[in-house]
């Protein structure tokens, strides 16, 4: 973070870059509610609020790399990963840096036991993206006139000098 920023504004960065907006951001950085819109938005404005909230982003995101090795995750994930001696055990898959595969876990106790859900994301979708990113699969559209005929074009110019008008290719 740039050095020269008050406590107020290195606060404010940090709950700008939670929330995405600047009253709320200048609200929970002690700003005066009367006055944390006009603030947040100035200090969005300011060179070194705006570096520091720049490489903040530029530090969190994906490259097009990651994102492609995340995919590929996703569709090569396996239940194997998650299960040890039949059961589910997340821990397990943490400890093996495959809970990112997982879209969804519950867990919920009847009468009869412990039941378990777990849904991991789609593998089929996430090869479909990797694919349509490869230039795989690209979507063509063939558009002809009726019954299969080659279309008519009409290519419309205003009159010129040699008194051309509409042509019809």
């Amino acid at each position: 973070m740039p050095k020269g920023l008050t406590r107020k504004q290195r606060v404010f960065i940090e709950e700008y870059l939670q929330t995405w907006n600047a009253s709320e951001a200048a609200r929970r950085a002690g700003y005066s509610k009367k006055s944390a819109g006009v603030i947040g938005h100035e200090n969005l404005t300011k060179p070194e609020i705006k570096e520091a909230i720049d490489q903040r982003v530029q530090e969190s995101k994906m490259s097009p790399e990651e994102t492609l090795l995340r995919l590929a995750e996703q569709a090569r994930g396996n239940f194997g990963d998650l299960i040890v001696n039949g059961q589910i055990d997340l821990e397990a898959a943490r400890r093996k840096g495959k809970l990112h595969l997982v879209k969804s876990y519950s867990r919920s106790y009847t009468k009869y036991g412990v039941n378990e859900r777990i849904e991991l994301y789609d593998a089929q979708a996430a090869l479909e993206i990797i694919g349509r990113c490869l230039g795989l699969f690209v979507n063509k559209h063939e558009i002809t006139g009726k019954d299969g005929e080659p279309l008519m074009v009409v290519i419309r110019k205003r009159e010129d000098d040699d008194g051309s008008r509409d042509r019809t290719v």
